[in-house]
């Protein structure tokens, strides 16, 4: 992968990161602002989040997947990646099945109607940036990012 590959997807995955961070801050409630209005944002900010979170892994996987000279041993073989990328692959969809458990397991304590949407939503931002936060602390350095801003 060429040097300037690796800087767009650097670039990506930062991005991605931000775009999290903002929309989890994108609806603030307003007494002047319908409810509906506030809900309808709530919801824009997580299919926002959802795909930057998309663009996230993907962007560290791919990252991962290209070996540093010093991951390299005599033979050209990558020291680090065949068993590490399937923990990371079976981390990813573990982290998915909880990220749904979760959130549904925090809406169903909400009756019907009195804000089902709301926690549904909150819960999704709030996992979807805590999830990249501890990523990048985890992966950042190996892939020469910068800590994700908390």
């Amino acid at each position: 992968m060429t040097p300037r590959r690796q800087q767009s997807l650097r670039k990506q995955a930062t991005d991605a990161a931000d775009t999290i961070n903002a929309q989890s801050d994108a609806c603030p409630v307003r007494p002047d602002q319908p409810l509906v209005v506030w809900r309808s944002c709530l919801a824009d900010a997580v299919t926002k989040a959802d795909a930057a979170y998309k663009s996230y892994i993907a962007a560290i996987r791919t990252l991962l997947l290209t070996p540093k000279p010093e991951e390299v041993d005599d033979t050209g073989m990558q020291l680090w990646y065949a068993d590490n990328m399937r923990d990371f692959d079976a981390a990813a969809r573990a982290w998915l099945a909880y990220f749904a458990a979760q959130c549904k397991s925090e809406t169903s304590t909400v009756e019907p109607g009195s804000g089902m949407a709301e926690t549904q939503s909150n819960c999704q931002l709030t996992l979807l940036k805590d999830r990249v936060q501890r990523v990048n602390v985890v992966y950042g350095g190996m892939v020469g990012l910068t800590p994700a801003k908390p």
